[in-house]
């Protein structure tokens, strides 16, 4: 299973004014043994599973999108899957899948209708798994839960991916805010910034993105911003950032 490309506009998402690179590559597209692969995931997590098969389920399925998330973000079935397992999952698969995503900015999968909230997704359980305080086991650790040094790191990776798309965000503030698509990656990216204690040095990437929002929503900037975002999203990034 893999990922083809193919030309043409796609699910290329509508956008305020010219992206640029936009077109410079076609946007990846599942293959079909891929694609079935993740429609039947779906049907099966639809039809229903117990707390013990969905955590195996969870695991297997996002190992598998994990290599083919830039095609999987777009595609109809796929992204519905992700949505659903991306805010339970653990550190590791989500930093692999947020590292997968954040590339192109704009003109990859937050600009895009279907990938934009399969990042909303993945942060929403970067947030979660940020928040988790570590628990020490008693038991040794197994296939599904990695040992202390482990997650330990996984988190570490997380919180560097994390950080890669508010620095890729930062650079391109104002666009990704008044795209119909990015400025919920945004909204999400300041919910994760605003409940991660551990976010750093003042120098590091998630802390300038919050900084340069509050200069942003201060001035002029800020004022076109909230006017030109799409269902008011420019209002709440205000609020989170006053």
């Amino acid at each position: 299973m893999g990922v083809r490309r193919r030309g043409g506009r796609g699910f290329s998402a509508p956008t305020p004014g010219p992206v640029p690179g936009a077109e410079a590559e076609p946007a990846p597209v599942l293959d079909p043994a891929t694609a079935a692969y993740f429609r039947r995931a779906l049907e099966t997590l639809q039809e229903g599973l117990s707390p013990e098969e969905l955590e195996l389920f969870g695991a297997n399925v996002l190992a598998e999108a994990a290599g083919t998330a830039p095609a999987a973000a777009r595609d109809p079935t796929a992204s519905q899957l992700l949505r659903l397992l991306l805010p339970g999952a653990g550190a590791e698969v989500l930093s692999r899948v947020l590292s997968a995503l954040t590339p192109g900015g704009l003109a990859g999968a937050a600009g895009h209708p279907l990938g934009s909230r399969v990042l909303e997704a993945a942060l929403a359980g970067a947030s979660a798994a940020l928040a988790r305080p570590p628990e020490p086991s008693e038991e040794p650790p197994g296939q599904l839960t990695p040992p202390g040094g482990q997650l330990e790191a996984a988190v570490g990776q997380l919180e560097a991916a994390v950080g890669q798309l508010a620095a890729a965000v930062g650079r391109d503030l104002v666009a990704f805010a008044r795209h119909p698509a990015g400025s919920f990656v945004v909204r999400a990216l300041l919910r994760v910034l605003a409940g991660d204690s551990g976010a750093g040095h003042e120098d590091q990437p998630m802390k300038m993105m919050v900084k340069r929002m509050r200069r942003l929503v201060n001035t002029d900037g800020g004022h076109q911003v909230t006017e030109a975002t799409h269902e008011d999203v420019g209002q709440w990034i205000m609020r989170e950032c006053l």
